[in-house]
């Protein structure tokens, strides 16, 4: 391989390893969004649950 094809290559292979690691952070991050509507959910949960045994307990 001449030192162009290599440097072709390495490049290539650097293009390569950038949209792998870009793709993972767009996982991650709808990942990490997610888990914060669940946390929200289980929150409003808690909340309702909370109400409700004050309504019961007056």
């Amino acid at each position: 391989m001449t030192g162009d094809e290599q440097r072709e290559a390495d490049a290539l292979r650097t293009r390569e390893i950038v949209a792998e690691a870009r793709r993972l952070r767009e996982v991650i991050a709808a990942a990490e969004a997610e888990l914060e509507r669940t946390h929200a959910d289980a929150y409003a949960l808690v909340q309702e649950q909370t109400d409700r045994v004050r309504d019961a307990s007056t």
